[in-house]
């Protein structure tokens, strides 16, 4: 077990007029991650498949093989990429110190550059917990 990334502590930060303490992503925030894409995109489809009047036999085929269907890191890659997947992942950053803060919170931050600040961030705790006796300016990307 790798102590450093256990080690890995919440940094202060500043987002509009708040300052947030914020957590390294971990392996249950990309398992939750999973999901919480699974379901936007079952959502969707059950959506279109009202739409166009897909017949419930049909739909039930496509619900099981979206559900069975694995994640792949592909799938990791592209949706986080999405202005979506960032929002959830700096959500998830903030929500643990934070429990009150909402995934529509988070959508209310208006300069993209403090988002993205929060992915740095996010990013940096994790390099640093990799090699703790670096610091964060040295891991600045």
């Amino acid at each position: 077990m790798d102590l450093g990334k256990m080690a890995a502590k919440p940094i202060e930060m500043k987002v509009g007029d708040q300052m947030f303490k914020v957590s390294p992503i971990t392996v249950g925030d990309l398992a939750d991650f999973e999901q919480y894409i699974k379901q936007i995109r079952l959502n969707q489809f059950l959506e279109t498949a009202k739409n166009v009047g897909m017949k419930d036999e049909m739909k039930m085929e496509m619900i099981s093989r979206m559900l069975n269907r694995p994640f792949t890191n592909d799938d990791f890659s592209t949706e986080l990429s999405t202005m979506s997947g960032i929002r959830y992942m700096v959500w998830r950053g903030i929500v643990k110190n934070h429990p009150k803060i909402t995934l529509d919170d988070v959508s209310k931050i208006e300069d993209l550059n403090e988002v993205m600040e929060v992915i740095n961030a996010i990013s940096a705790i994790g390099r640093i917990a990799e090699n703790p006796s670096v610091t964060m300016e040295e891991k600045a990307p």
